[in-house]
């Protein structure tokens, strides 16, 4: 669905611009009160890794750098506008196996005072495979679509609620083949 908003508990039309913004223009009082409701649906994005740009700036710097070559399937899980991440405390040697379907949606209590816990108020199960992965700084993503591995399930949380993570995924050949039969 769209975006609704509510002022003082009636509609607001929602004609936002191009940049994803949305302007309210009217006569403020005390004690008005803006709801916004953002679709929260989870959506699983596919892309391709990209070589690091050849500037002056990457080369002699870091040996990923001279590689160009580099175009590693990924995925990246979204639930409504949030990026959600995979906490590097955790195993890290997972490929997301299957696309938004199979998610579910745990929430939790918001916890009384905030310090970057990982057990955060919203959390995504979705479907996964574990496997013998060993990325290095110059092959951080496995080439290929990752084939066999023992099924499991993930937990993720919002990439803000970790300060180190992962939020780019390798793929099994079920999460890594769009409608077209190929990796996108």
């Amino acid at each position: 669905g769209a975006p609704e908003v509510r002022v003082n508990g009636e509609p607001e039309p929602v004609s936002g611009s191009d940049q994803g913004f949305l302007r309210i223009a009217r006569l403020w009082k005390a004690h008005d009160t803006v709801v916004l409701r953002l679709p929260m649906s989870v959506k699983v994005v596919r892309g391709r890794e990209t070589p690091f740009p050849q500037i002056d700036y990457f080369k002699g710097n870091r040996k990923i750098a001279e590689q160009t070559d580099i175009h590693s399937p990924y995925a990246s899980v979204y639930y409504g506008p949030l990026l959600f991440a995979l906490p590097i405390g955790e195993k890290y040697n997972y490929a997301l196996d299957d696309g938004a379907e199979g998610a579910s949606v745990i929430r939790h209590a918001m916890p009384a005072r905030w310090s970057w816990p990982l057990a955060a108020p919203l959390e995504l199960s979705i479907q996964a495979r574990e496997f013998d992965w060993q990325p290095t700084e110059n092959q951080p993503l496995p080439r290929d679509l990752i084939q066999g591995g023992s099924s499991t399930r993930m937990v993720l949380v919002p990439y803000g609620c970790t300060r180190f993570r992962i939020s780019m995924f390798p793929v099994t050949a079920v999460t890594g083949t769009g409608s077209s039969g190929s990796p996108r």
